[in-house]
């Protein structure tokens, strides 16, 4: 068995993230809106191939 055999990390990521919303809202389609945006971002991020803009060090 491999190092990650058994374990069910992702699972408990939509948990974490409701857990999180339930912090600002206690709206159910709130919560379950915000975990799946979260959840449809995550990838996007991870496949972006345009790195973010650099970061001005004059204060605004």
């Amino acid at each position: 068995m491999g190092a990650c055999a058994g374990r069910s990390g992702p699972r408990h990521r939509p948990d974490s993230l409701a857990a999180f919303a339930r912090l600002c809202t206690a709206a159910p389609v709130r919560v379950t809106l915000f975990t799946q945006a979260y959840d449809g971002l995550l990838p996007q991020a991870l496949l972006d191939d345009e790195s973010p803009p650099p970061k001005s060090s004059k204060p605004s």
